[in-house]
């Protein structure tokens, strides 16, 4: 039953309000993705454009990392990455870490370690993303089907554990917040074969728990990434590696339903390892103002009604 008020919905009115209002077109903002690895398995992956109307990858980077399951873009511009305990950053090996990437170039420096699994554990591939209200960093890393919530300093590396997120048998691949806040997860399922179901996790970002599950109409490779448009609050989903499509998708987040934008083009030959592990747009400068001005739409909009 839809609720009088669904802050989902009325932030996604709002910034389609100011999407109209200030003729902005559909997946206009531009769009950036990571593979996971290099194809041939050499010592670092790299960094793309993508083409949001299509999905095709151009314009290749080669960073200073291999194993980047997740990237997130600071409000300062700044663009982090985060590698997994298979990684190697700048020739040496980690644990689990936390870089920073030149867009531009692609060049990575180290940050810090980031051992989110205290019991010892490693730090298997995941996702980061910012909290757009409060500016944090959150991660999330999946182990033999369990999937742990945390927080990063960006200054260190070191993390704040949250809590397990409540999905048994998962492996969380993607992370997303909303512009109204909610906290989104792409679980693609820690399973092989027929029985591969991918899905979208709505949970507390407070705690891990579970609000919401949204199975998706496509089963996704053993990586992907997601992120919405800024400018239009629609999510994409990118997935490659094991089991890959290599495609880049929308996502409808009340149905499950995937829409094909198209392939990114890296089949990841002669392994067959592509497609991308994460993607992220960049809001052009003043879109934090103009994503105000629609907030300040949404807020007349509850005051008339």
């Amino acid at each position: 039953m839809q609720t009088l008020c669904d802050p989902r919905r009325d932030v996604r009115w709002a910034l389609g309000a100011l999407a109209v209002g200030c003729g902005v077109a559909q997946a206009s903002t531009p769009l950036i993705g990571i593979a996971f690895r290099d194809p041939n398995f050499g010592p670092a992956t790299r960094l793309f454009d993508v083409d949001a109307s299509t999905g095709l990858a151009s314009i290749a980077r080669l960073t200073g990392a291999d194993a980047i399951s997740g990237i997130a873009l600071r409000r300062d511009g700044t663009l982090f990455g985060w590698a997994d305990e298979f990684a190697n950053v700048n020739g040496s090996a980690v644990d689990g870490a936390l870089v920073t990437i030149d867009r531009a170039t692609g060049a990575t420096t180290l940050i810090g370690d980031v051992s989110p699994f205290n019991s010892g554990a490693l730090s298997a591939e995941g996702d980061i993303d910012f909290d757009p209200i409060t500016g944090d960093l959150f991660g999330v890393t999946s182990n033999n089907g369990v999937s742990l919530l945390f927080t990063i300093d960006t200054t260190t590396g070191a993390n704040s554990e949250i809590g397990i997120v409540q999905q048994p048998g998962s492996d969380i691949s993607g992370m997303a917040f909303d512009d109204g806040g909610d906290l989104w997860l792409l679980d693609t399922s820690f399973e092989f074969g027929d029985d591969r179901v991918s899905r979208l996790l709505r949970v507390d970002r407070t705690s891990g728990d579970v609000f919401e599950t949204v199975t998706l109409s496509v089963a996704l490779g053993t990586v992907g990434g997601m992120d919405f448009d800024p400018a239009t609050g629609q999510l994409f989903i990118a997935d490659g590696d094991l089991f890959g499509t290599n495609n880049l998708y929308t996502a409808d987040l009340f149905t499950g339903e995937l829409t094909l934008v198209g392939s990114t083009g890296l089949d990841g030959a002669p392994f067959g390892f592509g497609g991308l592990s994460d993607i992220e747009f960049i809001p052009a400068p003043g879109g934090v103002a103009a994503l105000a001005m629609g907030l300040g739409l949404l807020a007349r909009r509850r005051r008339e009604g």
